[in-house]
Order: structure tokens, then sequence, then C-alpha cells
């Protein structure tokens, strides 16, 4: 699947955020890509995996987050050092009032250990989305 930019793809994962079923408070998706392919989906988990279990921050923060799910499919396509030309980005949906079924962008930024994730396997550039629209960086300027 071929994009044409940041905001695409941003715009796209807060779409499929907001179809996923809903863990907690947030309605998370994150995808992977090399170059213009996406390589993996990742989506927030109401189930537990020694993968994020490695990553958080706490014995308890053991449930599969969007963007370690992301990586964690990832590796069973590329190699782990190919990771590091990839991009992650992380899309969240949020509700605009519990009223409604419209859906705004979330603030996405990845947590502690999805940070602690993203470090390890040397992904260098990591894309979210911001409060009502837009997206941020690693490396924005």
């Amino acid at each position: 699947m071929a994009m044409r930019s940041d905001e695409d793809v941003i715009d796209m994962l807060v779409k499929l955020a907001g179809s996923a079923p809903k863990v907690g408070r947030a309605s998370i998706a994150a995808c992977i890509m090399d170059r213009s392919q996406v390589v993996s989906w990742g989506f927030n988990q109401k189930k537990s995996h020694p993968f994020q279990a490695r990553f958080g921050r706490n014995d308890e923060a053991i449930y599969l987050h969007a963007e370690t799910d992301a990586i964690k499919n990832a590796i069973k396509h590329l190699g782990t050092e190919d990771l590091s030309r990839c991009t992650l980005f992380v899309g969240r949906s949020k509700r605009v009032s519990p009223f409604t079924k419209k859906q705004i962008y979330g603030l996405a930024k990845p947590c502690y250990g999805c940070a602690k994730a993203i470090a390890t396997f040397n992904i260098k550039r990591t894309v979210w989305s911001v409060e009502e629209a837009g997206f941020s960086c690693t490396d924005c300027h």
C-alpha cells in the first residue's frame, strides 16, 4: 500500500482505530512502514503478552499496545536490524463526546514502555497523531 504523506498514514490509522474495539480509554492503531510499504499493523489489545511485559514500566503493564503489536508483527517479516530503516506510525481516535459517534484525532505519543521498545529495535522515526488533527514526529523540525 503506497501512501503520499505522513498525514495520509496518520489519517488512515485514526480511522482504523475508530473502527477497532476500544481498549480501556484508548482506540489506537499503529503500522510500521518500510519506505512506502506497510510491513505490519498493530492494535491495542485486552490480552496480556510477554512481548509487552518485556517493555512495561511495571509488572501490571502487560497488555499489548498498538506500537509493540506492530513491532512484534514486523519482526515476523523483517529482521530486527531492518527495523532501523522503518517508520512507526501511531494514530488514536476518540469521540467528540459520549453522545456522538463522531471521531477526532487524539494524542498517540508512545508511552514509556513503547518508547523503550522503539529504542530497543532501533526504529529511528516515529510519527503519532496529536489532539484535534495533525501529527508530530521524532524528527519534525
